[in-house]
């Protein structure tokens, strides 16, 4: 008689183990645990994105389940290729690659882990995969045939150590245009995967900590199509794709991928199940804008990538005038589908209130497509846009807060010709937009860089706060708040923001690097700071703070040749560097940890 208390659940079931981890173990044990260490954050991040749950590690194996076998083998799929990519890198002998079995069959759970032998069996499947190859077996297949890009080698019944029955098998075989997408796709891909290594855990036991807990769900929204034909829409299309970003970036419960992550895709005829897989997100959303003279249609649909199902669509037939609220109904739907909680007035989501003109909203829409370039060119156009905006709307605290955080941004990035003035419009631009309620938060963003600047550290402390509990899942709000956390000593908070930070931007610019690794290292975690550290001069290596960073790691670490190699590096890059100049541009609340930073810098050779 079964017993009642025992509780079974069909699963599919998948089990990767490396492939040969003892003989690269003795190789190289310090590199082979890093490159195992790095795998595992992106198996993790990757089962997680796709809807299935990590059951447990042991040692260089993962077991994890999901419910839709869909789902799980189009995972497996990505994980190969993505840990591919990762190790490109590393000489062919010394690659760490995976096996992985996918099952689907009957498990009983306990204790929040599964047993039986429908887990078995994918164990004993992982053992006849190539390495970096899947196995799946036949109940596995029956599902999943034509609904994946991939073809499957059918290797007939097989005989499992310890299975009374033998398995028909198949071995899963990506086609070439899911696997190799070019030169550029694999580096970005690549790119992408290295996020886990500066914003993931640091052991094996904080991986598992962290990815069986419940995430929000992940989401991302790919550039829209203009069908008009007219070029001189495409602006306006984009600008109507980014004030939707803009409404989810203030919703909480999400894990929305920052607008400049998706730029790759802007020219790319890719389907958002392929699109949501490689960046690694659960979902999708695409559309597709028309104008014809007065009117619009939209058409708007939410893939679940990983299941490759569209939950939700919708096309909309309206006035041009009415494109504004399409925005907002269309921000409403996706929090419904993704049962994600409103903010608590719905009708804060509408922010058009204080554009009261259809041209006023125009120049809105160019503005964010061109601030969202996130280049010198984008940003001086915006910057323009938006000064004819407050010439408009004097009043208007997002014309205000959008030029403000252009005229911030310009001097931030070296674009400026005049950084003095521009950051006194960005300050008085700010304190405006902020006095009239900042409904976007940028320009506490934006406040709270220059009181920082001005070494007033309760003041911007207080300003990056309120900025990230306004913009919830914008990065820029988290790595300024960072930033700001790590000048006033708050070291474990910094760190925690620029995970997050770094996660939400996927594509991960400089400096956002340089927050952690500061953090890291004024906390006392060199390692982890100078790991960090050549991640940002791996993305710049021009950068000063990155070498800056990485000479004093050294320094502390009492690591004397490598602190004055990169000393000399410094020189030679920025021969006018002095240590008395590069302190006058760090504003620690303690003054403490700026003599630590002038002691290890003078150690390495550095003039005063």
């Amino acid at each position: 008689m079964a017993d009642e208390n025992v509780k079974h659940q069909l699963a599919a079931i998948v089990y990767a183990d490396v492939s040969g981890y003892s003989r690269l173990t003795q190789a190289d044990e310090i590199g082979t645990h890093r490159q195992l260490s790095a795998s595992l954050d992106l198996i993790a991040d990757r089962i997680r994105n796709s809807g299935g749950t990590v059951v447990h590690y042991a040692g260089d194996a993962v077991l994890a389940r999901f419910q839709s076998v869909v789902a799980a083998t189009h995972c497996a799929i990505g994980i190969q290729n993505a840990i591919r990519a990762l190790c490109a890198e590393v000489e062919e002998e010394k690659r760490l690659l995976f096996r992985i079995g996918i099952n689907l069959g009957e498990v009983i759970v306990d204790r929040n882990d599964i047993y039986g032998d429908g887990v078995n069996v994918a164990a004993r499947l992982e053992s006849l995969a190539d390495a970096g190859g899947i196995c799946i077996s036949e109940s596995v297949f029956q599902q999943v045939q034509g609904k994946l890009d991939a073809r499957f080698d059918d290797i007939g019944g097989q005989k499992l150590k310890n299975i009374e029955h033998p398995v028909h098998a198949y071995r899963v075989v990506s086609r070439p245009d899911a696997s190799n997408r070019g030169e550029d796709s694999s580096d970005e891909l690549l790119r992408l995967s290295r996020f886990s290594r500066i914003a993931g855990p640091e052991t094996k036991e904080a991986v598992a900590d962290v990815f069986t807990r419940s995430e929000p769900p992940s989401i991302m929204i790919l550039p829209f199509r203009n069908l008009g034909g007219n070029a001189d829409q495409d602006a306006l299309v984009d600008g109507f794709r980014l004030a939707i970003q803009s409404s989810l970036v203030k919703l909480p419960g999400m894990f929305l991928i920052n607008a400049p992550a998706v730029e790759r895709y802007r020219h790319q005829d890719v389907t958002a199940i392929r699109a949501g897989n490689e960046v690694g997100v659960r979902y999708v959303l695409d559309g597709a804008v028309q104008m014809a003279g007065d009117r619009v249609r939209v058409t708007i649909q939410l893939t679940d990538a990983p299941a490759a199902q569209i939950i939700w669509a919708e096309r909309y037939d309206r006035v041009v005038d009415d494109i504004f609220e399409i925005q907002d109904e269309i921000t409403t739907e996706v929090a419904v589908a993704l049962d994600v909680k409103l903010i608590a007035d719905e009708s804060s989501l509408v922010w058009w209130d204080n554009l009261p003109s259809r041209k006023a909203r125009e120049l809105v829409l160019r503005g964010l497509s061109h601030m969202y370039m996130g280049n010198e060119t984008g940003n001086a156009v915006a910057r323009k846009i938006f000064e004819e905006l407050t010439q408009m709307l004097p009043d208007s605290p997002q014309a205000l807060a959008l030029s403000a955080y252009t005229n911030w941004l310009s001097v931030m990035r070296g674009w400026s010709k005049e950084p003095a003035q521009a950051m006194e419009r960005a300050t008085a631009l700010a304190e405006k937009a902020i006095e009239r309620g900042d409904p976007d938060g940028f320009g506490r963003i934006v406040l709270a860089s220059v009181r920082l600047l001005q070494r007033r550290h309760d003041e911007a402390l207080a300003l990056s706060e309120s900025a990230t509990s306004v913009r919830i899942s914008c990065p820029l709000a988290k790595a300024v708040y960072s930033n700001v956390l790590h000048f006033n000593g708050h070291h474990v908070q910094a760190i925690e923001n620029a995970k997050r930070a770094v996660k939400h931007s996927r594509i991960y610019p400089p400096w956002m690097a340089a927050v952690l690794a500061a953090s890291y290292r004024d906390s006392g975690q060199i390692a982890s700071s100078i790991t960090v550290a050549n991640e940002c001069l791996r993305i710049d290596p021009q950068s000063l703070d990155g070498h800056v960073l990485l000479c004093t790691d050294y320094s502390l670490s009492s690591s004397a040749h490598e602190a004055q190699r990169v000393a000399r590096e410094i020189l030679r890059t920025h021969p006018s560097f002095r240590i008395s100049a590069y302190l006058e541009t760090q504003p620690y609340k303690d003054s403490k940890t700026l003599e630590n930073i002038a002691g290890a810098l003078r150690a390495a050779g550095l003039p005063e």
